[in-house]
């Protein structure tokens, strides 16, 4: 796979469009936003660029449990399947905020529900990235003018 310099971004859903808009503020302030398929997803864990900021896991999957995908991913973590130097955040979201506690028992860093907005989204992948600066945050506004900014 050949990635640039860019922080990446990993959104796994089967639901882009939810992602959109969320997905395009990230480009315009210098992420790159892939949305892997579900099924390649593992593999694709074992060549994640080193400079991956985030992965986020829509819970509210169609034909997959969510909660179970997260598991799986700290499953492949531990067998040691992707290098343990370094592990991406992973953001887990829901339109169920009783998945809050779950999430976090599988492995999420943090959970962000649906009614929260994309504003709420988009933070919460800037908060996971120890390289955010306040331009990318201040950007919310410009992206998300329908959203009350936190």
């Amino acid at each position: 796979m050949d990635f640039d310099d860019k922080p990446t971004i990993y959104i796994v859903t089967q639901n882009d469009k939810a992602f959109d808009r969320v997905a395009k503020a990230l480009r315009d302030v210098g992420y790159d936003v892939h949305f892997p398929e579900i099924n390649q997803f593992e593999a694709l864990l074992t060549h994640m660029p080193e400079r991956t900021a985030a992965t986020v896991v829509d819970l509210d999957l169609e034909s997959y449990d969510g909660l179970g995908f997260l598991r799986d991913i700290q499953k492949a973590y531990e067998k040691d399947k992707i290098r343990n130097e370094y592990r991406a955040p992973i953001i887990a979201v829901s339109e169920d905020d009783d998945l809050h506690h779950h999430a976090k028992d599988a492995g999420a860093e943090s959970f962000v529900s649906v009614q929260r907005g994309d504003e709420a989204i988009y933070r919460a992948i800037l908060a996971a990235d120890e390289d955010t600066d306040e331009l990318k945050l201040d950007a919310a506004a410009r992206y998300f003018p329908d959203q009350d900014h936190e």
